[in-house]
Parts: C-alpha cells; sequence; structure tokens
C-alpha cells in the first residue's frame, strides 16, 4: 500500500481537477518529516527480520532457557530490543536518519573478542559498542542507508548483529 500512496494522491488531485475544476496544491511533507517516515519504515523493516531470525533459531533451538526475546521500547517510535541470558541488542532511532544498534553486555567480567564475521575495519567504526546506519538521499530522492559510507542491506545487518548477539550471550 504504501508504494503506491504516491500514486493515489496523483489519482485524488487529477480527479479534483476533472470532476470539480478545482485544483488541490498538494500537503508535502518536510524534508524532517520524510525522513522520519523513512526511518521509521527502515527500523520496521529490521524490527520484522530480526523477528524472522528469532522465531526460526527459538523453534530450532527448542529449550526454554535459551530463547532469545524481542520487546518493543515503549514511548519510541519503533525501538526495539532483542534480550537472552542478560545480554542485551538495542535498535534505535536515534534521530531521523540516524538508527543506532548496540550491545549491552551486563557481566561485569565481558571482555570483547574478535569475531571472524567481522570485516576488518568494522569494529574500528563502532562508536564504542554502537554502530550508527545512516540515511543518505541519492538521485531522484532515493535514500540509501549507509555505515561508515558504505550501503548496507536489512538481511546482511540481521545476519551480522543476530550472530553475533548469539555467541555473545551463550552461557
Amino acid at each position: 500500500m504504501e508504494k503506491i500512496q504516491w500514486i493515489q494522491e496523483l489519482v485524488h488531485s487529477e480527479s479534483l481537477i476533472e470532476n470539480e475544476g478545482m485544483i488541490e496544491s498538494p500537503e508535502e511533507l518536510s524534508t524532517e518529516q520524510l525522513l522520519l517516515q523513512e526511518s521509521v519504515q527502515f527500523l520496521i523493516a529490521l524490527k520484522n527480520e530480526f523477528q524472522d531470525a528469532m522465531t526460526a533459531f527459538n523453534e530450532l533451538k527448542g529449550d526454554v532457557p535459551g530463547l532469545v526475546k524481542l520487546y518493543g521500547i515503549a514511548k519510541t517510535h519503533s525501538d526495539f530490543m532483542l534480550f537472552r541470558h542478560g545480554y542485551k541488542l538495542v535498535v534505535g532511532l536515534k534521530e531521523p536518519g540516524l538508527v543506532t544498534i548496540r550491545m549491552n553486555f551486563i557481566p561485569a567480567s565481558y571482555v570483547p573478542t574478535n569475531t571472524s564475521m567481522a570485516p576488518q575495519n568494522f569494529k574500528e567504526k563502532m562508536v564504542g559498542e554502537e554502530c550508527v546506519i545512516e540515511a543518505r538521499y541519492g538521485a531522484f530522492g532515493e535514500l540509501h542507508w549507509v555505515h561508515a559510507n558504505i550501503p548496507v542491506k536489512i538481511e546482511y545487518i540481521v545476519k551480522y548483529f543476530f550472530t553475533l548477539f548469539v555467541k555473545e550471550s551463550t552461557r
């Protein structure tokens, strides 16, 4: 439905001109409002992919103590958190166009380890334990999501962070 919303608005404007002779100036959203909408849609897509990964993992795992849980975060646009064994993976909207992913490791004895999945420079591009994914406009108003100026795809974000989260939260 979202993909054809702009077409519905065009048809509505044209029918007003044809039927009533009335020209309607379209109410355009500000750049900030559009960026917020796109950011929330990106977060929802991330949440859905994490939900799918979590569901498959939990079904294959089968035993209750090691299951991953997903929680929405109150009073936010669509931020969410994965939780398992006291470990949290928090995905949130810092501001329109800036999505953050951070791991919170509760044990005081935690010592970060290198994972073989991470590109050489990936850990260096994280702020502390926070990964920043940024919206960038391309040609014709197309929005791209990037990390360290490199385009990213949702399925790879989820695969990387879900794997890291599960490995780190294993008891």
